[in-house]
This record gives structure tokens, sequence and C-alpha cells, in this order.
């Protein structure tokens, strides 16, 4: 039986495990894997690889970090429910790759030879849903080591550091479009934070993909390991007499 809980989560759990195994795959079976994108991809009609890129780190240690923020973070997918949830992230990664395609055409290259380009994975995903877990995460236990306050959020944020700064300046410029998409779609004042799915998408999504990716309740797995525990003794005691 699985270890990870994705109850009420089923875009967090289709994204850990498709982000996770399929950077896995790229890295093992092909031969160029995930190398991010710079502005020729967004004028060359290479969409197609910029969305790909939304998907799959170019490294394992990247996955890791990134897999355990999104489980982390699967936690606003229970509170906000699936379809909000979506909406946001889908939104906030729209915002995110618009960002980009600005900050790429106005800064070809740092050092005029080296084209800049983005980091491969889902960056605007995590990063937006930073802005959730700084605005809407209270820190709960606070503790004074050397004078510096810690809580139990200083190690989600290292482990987001991690991440930013793991491909340099390209990691760096990704993050920060995603945090900026996110932030871009909680002002009030603009009309991002009431967006939602059509409704047809909504049912479809409900009908079709969620059980797909659904997961039981942790009362009905704790009622299956009951049942499976009382059902143990008498299969010993069958085994037994035959």
């Amino acid at each position: 039986m699985s270890v990870l809980d994705f109850y009420q989560a089923p875009a967090s759990k289709a994204l850990f495990y498709g982000s996770g195994l399929g950077t896995l795959a790229s890295l093992f079976f092909f031969k160029t894997p995930w190398a991010g994108y710079d502005v020729t991809a967004f004028a060359g009609g290479r969409l197609h690889r910029v969305l790909a890129n939304q998907f799959f780190f170019a490294g394992v240690g990247e996955m890791l970090l990134g897999v355990g923020l999104i489980y982390r973070f699967r936690l606003f997918e229970r509170r906000m429910g699936t379809s909000r949830f979506l909406s946001f992230t889908l939104l906030s990664t729209a915002l995110s790759l618009s960002l980009q395609m600005i900050f790429l055409v106005m800064l070809p290259g740092f050092d005029g030879q080296t084209p800049t380009r983005m980091a491969p994975g889902p960056y605007s995903y995590i990063f937006s849903l930073f802005v959730h877990f700084f605005a809407f995460v209270p820190k709960l236990q606070k503790r004074q080591i050397l004078g510096t306050t810690f809580s139990e959020k200083t190690f989600i944020y290292f482990l987001g550091s991690q991440l930013l700064f793991a491909r340099g300046k390209d990691s760096v410029m990704t993050g920060v479009c995603g945090f900026l998409g996110g932030l871009l779609c909680l002002v009030d004042k603009l009309p991002f934070k009431r967006a939602d799915l059509p409704g047809p998408l909504r049912k479809f999504g409900k009908c079709y993909l969620a059980p797909l990716f659904s997961t039981r309740s942790p009362s009905e797995l704790a009622a299956e390991r009951a049942r499976q525990q009382q059902e143990q003794p008498s299969r010993l005691g069958l085994a037994a007499q035959g």
C-alpha cells in the first residue's frame, strides 16, 4: 500500500507521478534530455516544446526537489478544490509563460553570446504556489536559533531555494516568472483572481480524468487494513488444517 496520501488531490497526484516518471524516462531512455528553451522557441513555432518543458526536469536532483514540493503543496488542492486549484495553476502558468517570453525578448543573453534560457520543469506551477504558501500558511511553531527565527515553513523555503538556484540564472528567471504569475492571480483589482474553468471542461475532468487519479480516504484505507487483519488469522488456520 502506498505511503503517499493524495486524498482529494488528483491533479497533484497526476503531476507528481507524471513529472517524476517522465523525467526519469527522459534521462535514462532518451539521448537528449530536456534542456530548457530560449526565445527562438516562441518565435520558431516550437510552442509544443515549451509546453513539454513545463512538466519534465533536466536532472534527478531537481526532480526530487520538485516532486517533494508538489507533494507538499497538494494541501492547497484539498483546500481550494480541484477545479479552483487547476484554474489558479493553469492561469498562473499561462501568465508565467507570457512573462518568460517578455524576459527572453528583453534579455536575449547576459554575456552577449550565450542566449538566455528558461529551465525545464514545472517551475511555474511550483513557484506560483509559493505565493499561497507565503500568504496563507501560518507559522505555527517558531524557534530562535542564534538570534534567527525559524519555523516549520523554513524547511520548505530551503527546498524552494535549492530548486530556484539549481540551474543558476536560468532557473532563477523561470522561478521568478512563476512567482509573479501566482502573485498576479491573487491581486484583487485584476480579473485573474475570479477566473474559473469552463463548465464543460470541469464536467469532463470530474467524470473522466479525476477517477483515474482518485485516492481513497484514510478512513477507507484504515477499514480495509482492519478487515485484512481480521481475516489473516482465519487464513492461517485454514492453511494449518490443510
